[in-house]
């Protein structure tokens, strides 16, 4: 298995780029917007498991809970951990250090690999973002949720969210109690 290390600081760059280029090239403009997270899906739980303590090495839990019926784990990556984005090409944030981890759900398997990047878009409300482009083809389904709900657009093999707030301030607000 490859370490989450070599994960989060070899594959990642290329395919937040890919998903930054599939942005621009369907019309959307995100060069303003922060990249809050990526998401590392695991095949099985024992991977899971071993990706956390891995995780753990280089960063420290922000939470772990069960959603949609399989567990999910956030981390904050130490700075020398961070991934590293600017190449030039995509020079949208400094690093990335934020990363989401869900274990399979029970009975629908599918395969190891990073799946989503997650951008904040804080000066409107996800509607009127979504508004601006009208031809994208949306997924609406968690907009109704009470937190942190999101707007998601699929381009095959991989899709990109987009949030109101970061998640380590969701994080935060809800163990705080304020949401």
């Amino acid at each position: 298995m490859t370490s989450i290390d070599q994960i989060l600081n070899k594959e990642a760059p290329p395919f937040i780029g890919r998903a930054i280029d599939t942005l621009k090239a369907s019309g959307i403009h995100v060069g303003t917007y922060q990249i809050d997270h990526i998401c590392y899906r695991t095949g099985t739980l024992e991977e899971y498991t071993e990706l956390k303590t891995q995780l753990e090495a280089i960063g420290h839990v922000l939470t772990e809970g069960i959603i949609g019926g399989r567990p999910i784990a956030t981390y904050k990556l130490h700075p020398e951990h961070a991934i590293k984005l600017v190449d030039g090409t995509h020079p949208i944030q400094q690093h990335l250090d934020v990363v989401e981890l869900p274990s399979p759900k029970p009975g629908r398997p599918y395969p190891s690999g990073l799946e989503h990047i997650e951008i904040v878009v804080d000066n409107m409300s996800l509607e009127e973002f979504a508004a601006l482009y009208p031809d994208i083809k949306w997924d609406w389904r968690a907009m109704g949720k009470t937190v942190n709900r999101d707007l998601k657009v699929d381009f095959g093999g991989f899709s990109v969210k987009f949030h109101e707030r970061p998640l380590e301030v969701v994080i935060q607000m809800e163990k705080e109690g304020r949401l």
